[in-house]
């Protein structure tokens, strides 16, 4: 067994002998004849060099592999690999779930490097409430919410968040390298949002009872939501509207009551509630003015009545009533 040798000499017996030299990854076999008296020769001089392998990243693992996907050798990197024979080599890295695949080419009395750089970014992904499924557009899932995300390929990712009950949502971003992006998101509750589309969609039909029952049902579902308060305030004034072109202003005044109680600042249901009120009070201004005149005209004859059962001879006159026309 000779390494980086210069040679040996022995005494052998006159035969043909084989001459085989291993290296680390390497062997070949030469023949050669001894004949009496003389010294032969054999040289072994394979084209080897090395491979350096490095890795950002440490518990990064190797697997070294031939042309033809013969392994030569695995291990952990930083490593050298020396006795390599000349050619092209396939180096496969892996960290944590990361595989990564270059080429290593080999020359003879040289060390080339293979740097493998797994560079990530992260994300912090909440919502509200918390919980929900974390699924990438591959269909990989990552866990639930709050989540960190510490390990991901700068670019765009996608990833869906599912919760029993709420409406699944989609979330796009950028991954930058070396930072860590939050992202924090609402999930929509389903029967808020079939609600809602009722609502809506009886709105416009002008069906009130049953946009109220639909505004209704989202508010249990989602208490004080902005929209369903909207959709509901919409509903009542429609109401309002309707009662007060048919005079029944009391059914106008308690349905803008209801508007008011859960939109105080509508513009267009105070004013019509003003109108409304200005109107009754214009109303009841009439009949109050009714009553006094009626009462006016019938003083006269009040006294007369008054005069006649202080008159002795009253009651044998008849009483008889003339009415003119002014």
């Amino acid at each position: 067994t000779l390494t980086n040798s210069a040679g040996m000499t022995s005494s052998v017996p006159t035969d043909r002998y084989v001459i085989e030299g291993r290296y680390a990854h390497w062997q070949g076999r030469q023949e050669a004849v001894v004949a009496a008296g003389t010294t032969g020769s054999v040289r072994l001089a394979p084209k080897l060099g090395a491979l350096r392998l490095e890795a950002n990243q440490a518990s990064t693992s190797f697997s070294l592999n031939d042309s033809e996907g013969r392994k030569i050798e695995a291990g952990s990197v930083p490593a050298l690999i020396s006795g390599l024979t000349e050619g092209s080599y396939q180096v496969l890295s892996v960290f944590h779930n990361d595989r990564r695949e270059s080429a290593g080419i080999v020359k003879a009395g040289e060390t080339n490097t293979v740097r493998f750089d797994f560079v990530y970014g992260a994300v912090v992904i909440e919502s509200q409430p918390s919980g929900a499924t974390v699924v990438a557009g591959s269909g990989r899932e990552y866990g639930v919410t709050p989540l960190v995300l510490a390990e991901l390929e700068p670019g765009n990712w996608t990833f869906t968040l599912r919760l029993e009950g709420y409406l699944p949502i989609a979330i796009s971003l950028e991954i930058v390298a070396n930072q860590t992006n939050t992202i924090r998101t609402n999930l929509v509750n389903a029967t808020y949002a079939s609600a809602i589309e009722r609502a809506r969609n009886e709105l416009a039909k002008e069906n009130l009872q049953a946009a109220l029952a639909a505004a209704g049902e989202a508010l249990r579902a989602q208490p004080g939501d902005a929209e369903g308060l909207a959709l509901q305030a919409k509903a009542m004034l429609s109401k309002a509207h309707i009662a007060a072109k048919a005079e029944n202003t009391a059914v106008a005044l308690a349905a803008l009551d209801d508007v008011l109680r859960v939109a105080p600042s509508n513009a267009e249901a105070k004013q019509l509630q003003q109108d409304l009120l200005q109107q009754e009070k214009a109303k009841a201004d009439e009949r109050e003015r009714a009553q006094a005149a009626e009462k006016r005209e019938g003083r006269p004859k009040e006294y007369f009545d008054v005069w006649m059962k202080s008159t002795l001879n009253g009651g044998l006159f008849d009483q008889q009533e003339m009415k003119v026309k002014g």
